[in-house]
């Protein structure tokens, strides 16, 4: 069982970054925190359901980081117009990082089923 010590210790540890590249171009991705994670999917929120139009820009504004840590994006909305074909790869890579099971992905799937303005 996991001590204090070493709970306070786990919590030093910095968190896993990753490069990906797609069309020879690097993009750093950085793990969420679990505020992090709370806040993604408070953001995913429309109506008491959750938008999965939101998710994965959503993810991608909260994970992207420069080459000091800094975040690239402010909200997913600045995302609109990146080709799916630079998101789909980066998101893939953000899910790992975060280990969202398929179980969590179902759920948040099944709970976005008739979001207003869906497609």
């Amino acid at each position: 069982m996991i001590g204090k010590a070493e709970f306070e210790a786990l919590l030093a540890e910095p968190l896993r970054t990753k490069v990906v590249i797609v069309n020879e171009k690097e993009f750093r991705v950085r793990e969420m925190t679990e505020s992090q994670g709370a806040d993604y999917e408070l953001a995913l929120q429309t109506n008491g359901k959750t938008d999965m139009n939101k998710a994965r820009r959503a993810m991608l504004a909260i994970m992207l980081i420069d080459s000091e840590g800094n975040r690239i994006c402010e909200s997913g909305d600045q995302l609109l117009n990146l080709p799916l074909s630079y998101a789909s790869p980066i998101w893939d890579v953000c899910l790992e990082l975060n280990r969202y099971s398929e179980k969590e992905i179902k759920q948040l799937v099944k709970n976005s089923e008739g979001v207003e303005g869906s497609a």
